[in-house]
């Protein structure tokens, strides 16, 4: 919320008046989130806040933002690492009338300052219930509109299943993407169908390779039915299968595969940081010390899309609970 300065009377204007800096109005702009505590909410906006993603060097996070606008784009915002306000958005300026529902998703930036997100694109109104174009792009951190396709979706993968939209973007290294390849359905929520749902079923994890000119994509092998997915450093990969507790750790370069421990259900999110590894199943949080297997659950329901920082000590994660009408809005854990 802005502050209103009040005015000053004119006569203490006056008799104030000297020969020093000319008076300014600072940025007030908050730095730190509304109700500072562990954990605090960091996101109070009407729309939906959501897929939180670090920067390399944890000073901040990206999520997909839903705007107020008519058409309810959806764009990148970039938050201070403690919470506050945002400090940079990212949107999709072709669509100055504002009739399209643009959205930038699955946001990710690597090392080298590139980023790679997920945009997609529909009419506003339309009454379509998926987009009209969508593709993997990547772009300078610095100019992320300027962005090159890396993967136009949908499309016919390796496996030959046909891929509608990737999801959970990350960075294996410094010229590597991988992601979860999902299959989208809509189907009705209402008599007469006006109104439908979206739902996304993992089909595996996809890589794609951008150093060699043209992108090269592949499937990363034993990954069917793939339900989560991260990555911890340039070369590690952990995964989750879709009817399994089990939280696989992928060694890329070897193909070395091995389960690192098993939760109760089905993970419907995972993120890594050294030894730490976070995962949501059913709506719970949990916290996972892999050097021990102690098991903390930091939220009993509502929760998902856990992001940790890098070096495992912050925690962003949305939550989607009759509180906020279960419209999704951030959350920052500090983990000890």
């Amino acid at each position: 919320m802005p502050h209103v300065l009040p005015l000053l009377p004119l006569f203490l204007a006056v008799g104030a008046c000297e020969h020093t800096t000319p008076f300014s109005v600072s940025d007030y702009a908050p730095t730190a989130p509304l109700a500072p505590g562990n954990p605090t909410r960091l996101t109070y906006s009407t729309g939906a806040d959501y897929g939180a993603s670090w920067l390399p060097d944890g000073s901040a996070f990206l999520y997909s933002q839903e705007q107020s606008g008519l058409d309810h784009d959806r764009c990148l915002a970039l938050m201070p690492g403690g919470g506050g306000a945002v400090t940079r958005t990212i949107c999709d300026d072709g669509d100055p009338d504002g009739d399209s529902l643009n959205a930038f998703l699955s946001a990710a930036v690597s090392p080298g300052s590139r980023i790679a997100y997920v945009r997609t694109a529909m009419l506003a109104f339309s009454g379509g219930a998926g987009p009209d174009n969508a593709a993997l792009v990547v772009a300078p951190f610095g100019n992320p509109l300027a962005a090159e396709v890396a993967r136009v979706l949908p499309y016919i993968s390796p496996s030959g299943r046909s891929v509608d939209i990737a999801s959970e973007v990350a960075w294996a290294g410094p010229a590597t993407l991988v992601f979860l390849a999902e299959q989208v359905s809509y189907p009705c929520t209402n008599f007469g169908c006006t109104t439908s749902d979206t739902v996304a079923t993992g089909l595996e994890i996809d890589r794609v390779d951008l150093g060699s000119g043209s992108p090269v994509l592949s499937v990363v092998p034993g990954t069917d039915l793939a339900a989560a997915l991260t990555v911890s450093g340039p070369d590690t990969l952990y995964f989750a299968l879709g009817g399994s507790p089990q939280v696989h750790q992928r060694i890329l370069s070897t193909g070395a595969d091995t389960v690192v421990f098993t939760l109760g259900d089905t993970p419907t999110g995972l993120t890594a940081a050294g030894a730490r590894l976070a995962a949501t199943v059913s709506g719970a949080l949990h916290v996972v010390d892999l050097a021990t297997g102690m098991d903390q659950v930091l939220r009993a329901s509502g929760a998902d899309a856990p992001a940790l920082s890098p070096d495992g000590h912050a925690l962003v994660a949305q939550v989607a609970d009759s509180a906020n009408g279960f419209v999704p809005d951030l959350w920052l854990w500090t983990v000890p």
